[in-house]
């Protein structure tokens, strides 16, 4: 990499990770499925303490999204799939460091 687009990529970093939102679960969507169909690539869906089950929390999709989707902590934040169904469906692109 030339010089010069090292120094672009140290300038415009920043900014690009400016715009990155972060959407919570439950505050901000009731479900995990609603957080993430809002979230755009780059942003940050973090899940709270509890057991998540039902439909919107389970087979979740993340639509080849770019995205980090965060619980409270091991053993804290737990998706019941309840037998019905997979926890997540990483078929459009999605690498692995999209669940943290």
């Amino acid at each position: 990499m030339s010089r010069i687009a090292a120094l672009l990529l140290a300038l415009l970093l920043p900014f690009a990770q400016a715009g990155a939102a972060t959407l919570r679960v439950p505050a901000d969507h009731p479900r995990i499925q609603d957080a993430i169909d809002a979230a755009a690539a780059g942003d940050t869906v973090r899940v709270a303490a509890g057991i998540w089950s039902g439909g919107g929390n389970r087979g979740l999709d993340f639509d080849g999204k770019a995205l980090a989707l965060i619980g409270a902590g091991p053993g804290a934040t737990l998706i019941d799939c309840e037998g019905l169904d997979r926890g997540f469906r990483l078929v459009g692109g999605e690498d692995h460091r999209t669940l943290i």
